[in-house]
């Protein structure tokens, strides 16, 4: 099975004050599911009963695009001693605070290889971020935790190493807790330019998984096999170009302030769970101008 996703995010950030941002963002989300498996076995008939939804996985490769997650959140400038006067580097440090909607559609429970453009549950995830260099030598660190808030969902009830037989019904889902720490090491090419390399480790805890309802129970059908392999971490390094320019927001600069930058990133361990082998290519443009 193969899975790609092209993900295009549309932002909003209101500086309230110099130290102060409120964001809002919202991602459109296209995500493709292939597969080479012809046909899927449905499930036994003495098991009809128990479906609240259709008899089998459906095959094949399914397309979807809608809106993803949408989020909310402020940000906070704690100290900014970056680039002043004809010194560069320096130290800063921002903290942001965010909350993620479940705006986006979840993926379909009858596919065998599911995809969707949303997780179906709210996340309140907090952020740390700090720059320190001197000249043209310089590191990005950065520390996330990610509050996955529990939702009712309609799920295949199967362990994912089984061939794929089982119960669609619903339960409740509380996901594991995702941590992540990062490392962006970068040299400058120029004053606004600059090559950055990555690298980043996220932990993931187990979910816990049981029957929305007692109407929702299947006897001898444990929900638990659903969180099988999804206590789960891995390690990502990366390597991309940045370019900030801070134009007017500085004494005497001069043209409107952009931020933009690329970057390739791939996962190359993981010690536990399932984690999929992901290549990511992102790409970002922000600009900034006065409202008032």
């Amino acid at each position: 099975a193969l899975r790609d996703e092209a993900r295009g995010v549309f932002g909003l950030g209101l500086g309230l004050t110099n130290g102060i941002t409120i964001v809002g963002r919202i991602p459109l989300v296209r995500s493709r599911a292939q597969s080479t498996i012809a046909t899927v076995p449905a499930a036994p008939a003495s098991l009809l009963s128990a479906l609240s939804g259709p008899v089998g996985l459906r095959p094949g490769g399914s397309t979807i695009t809608f809106r993803g997650d949408a989020e909310a959140g402020a940000a906070l400038t704690l100290v900014d001693h970056w680039d002043r006067g004809s010194h560069r580097g320096g130290f800063r440090a921002a903290v942001e605070g965010l909350v993620r909607f479940p705006t986006g559609r979840v993926p379909q429970a009858d596919r065998l290889f599911p995809v969707g453009t949303g997780d179906g549950q709210t996340d309140v995830e907090a952020h740390v971020t700090a720059d320190v260099g001197a000249g043209n030598f310089g590191v990005r660190l950065e520390g996330g935790y990610n509050r996955q808030l529990a939702a009712d969902l309609t799920a295949w009830v199967a362990d994912p190493s089984q061939p794929p037989t089982g119960f669609l019904t619903n339960v409740r889902n509380d996901p594991g807790d995702i941590t992540t720490l990062a490392a962006r090491p970068f040299y400058r090419l120029a004053r606004t330019l600059a090559i950055q390399g990555s690298a980043v480790h996220w932990s993931r805890g187990a979910d816990d998984v049981t029957y929305a309802s007692p109407a929702d129970q299947i006897p001898g059908v444990d929900p638990g096999v659903l969180a099988v392999g999804t206590k789960a971490n891995a390690t990502v390094l990366g390597i991309g170009l940045t370019y900030a320019n801070p134009g007017a927001l500085r004494p005497g600069g001069r043209g409107l302030p952009v931020d933009a930058g690329w970057s390739y990133e791939r996962v190359v361990k993981s010690s536990a769970g399932r984690v999929p082998n992901r290549h990511s290519i992102t790409a970002r443009f922000r600009v900034y101008f006065g409202l008032f």
